[in-house]
């Protein structure tokens, strides 16, 4: 700039660019198969003590929770095929191969869900203790043990449209969970409120395997907008809402929070600044749907064709998947590329298994602290 006055009022300074590090792929094998069961991309986290980690690393836990909703078998992770040498470190490198070993046989020919369609999810009681609050905790007391106290999202019960109820949860919330900016803010749907999602939630009744088995609020009980529960929305940053509606991150459950584990296979500058961030667990959040979205989002990126591995026995049958007469309009992210939001593009996947078919979007908003840094926390 030309004509600068001669005495500085401030002391401008040029931002350093931060180097941009290609994610390392994990990829988890099939013994039986030697086949990639697995494949995730991952980041350097941040540690206790304020240091990075020195490559690209996830926490086992979550390695083990994707293996498990794939195959609904527990396992172990082992760095050989044979299941000899057992990984056991908190967190697994990347540009690692591993192996998924179910009941201690590397020989085991088990058999994998294909896609969400299929995947019958498993009872509450059945999922890992991690992915609970204190709150809302894995096991659910007896009709006589519930808190009389009544928290402020249960006295919705005069609101029913979806525009109504994102209105009272941006309320509630104020601030995105996880930037804690003000605005732009969007609801997002934990699980998403697309008409092919929604109808897979009604029909794999999601709704009873919640702390409360009832829609909140509870009008929406004779409806199909079961979706739209107060706990299946939280409060997000318009960019960051577009970015969790593309699968580019995940939440998992570690050191008692849930954690934005970004997984698109591009650098980008959101995850520069939001990976491994906590997210501010509302209250009414119910883990269960963090499960099962989490779930959604390793079916989307690891979607397998019918020659790879054995069906599943537990399979459901495929969904009927809902008509408009108008196609649906595709994901946003194809994965080769930049999204449309202008960041790296999300990952690959056919979480449907409708490859061949017409696309579907699997919308997550609704449009009307890190490894070594803690903030408040709700998980037990």
């Amino acid at each position: 700039m030309a004509n600068l006055p001669h005495r500085q009022i401030l002391q401008s300074v040029k931002k350093k660019a931060v180097e941009c590090e290609v994610p390392r792929l994990v990829r988890v094998d099939h013994p039986f198969r030697n086949k990639p069961l697995l494949q995730i991309f991952v980041r350097r986290c941040p540690l206790p003590g304020g240091s990075l980690s020195e490559h690209p690393c996830i926490p086992r836990t979550a390695i083990l929770d994707a293996c498990e909703v794939l195959t609904r078998k527990k396992g172990k992770l082992a760095s050989d095929r044979e299941g000899r040498e057992l990984v056991l470190s908190d967190l697994i490198n990347g540009a690692g191969r591993y192996y998924y070993i179910v009941e201690d046989d590397y020989q085991i020919d088990y058999p994998v869900f294909r896609s969400i369609h299929e995947w019958v999810p498993p009872s509450r009681e059945e999922v890992p203790d991690r992915w609970f609050t204190k709150l809302y905790p894995r096991l659910r007391p007896s009709a006589n043990d519930y808190n009389e106290i009544v928290p402020p999202w249960f006295v919705l019960n005069e609101v029913s449209s979806e525009s109504a109820i994102v209105a009272e949860v941006k309320e509630m919330d104020k601030r995105c969970l996880l930037s804690a900016h003000g605005a732009p803010l969007e609801a997002a749907h934990v699980f998403p409120a697309a008409d092919v999602t929604a109808t897979w939630y009604n029909t794999r009744d999601v709704t009873s395997q919640l702390y409360e088995a009832q829609p909140l609020p509870l009008r929406l009980r004779s409806s199909n907008l079961k979706i739209h529960d107060v706990r299946n929305l939280i409060t997000l940053r318009t960019d960051i809402c577009r970015r969790w509606d593309e699968h580019a991150f995940m939440f998992i459950p570690v050191d008692g929070c849930y954690i934005a584990y970004y997984i698109a296979h591009l650098p980008e500058d959101q995850a520069r600044e939001f990976h491994c961030t906590q997210l501010n667990t509302p209250d009414r959040a119910d883990g269960y749907l963090f499960y099962i979205r989490f779930a959604l989002t390793i079916f989307f990126t690891n979607a397998s064709g019918p020659e790879d591995f054995a069906a599943h026995p537990e399979a459901s049958e495929a969904l009927k998947l809902p008509t408009t007469g108008e196609e649906s309009e595709a994901p946003k992210s194809t994965g080769g590329g930049p999204s449309e939001s202008g960041q790296g593009g999300g990952p690959v996947g056919d979480p449907w298994g409708t490859r061949g078919g017409p696309p579907h979007r699997l919308s997550g908003c609704s449009e009307t602290g890190k490894f070594g840094r803690r903030t408040s926390c709700t998980h037990g």
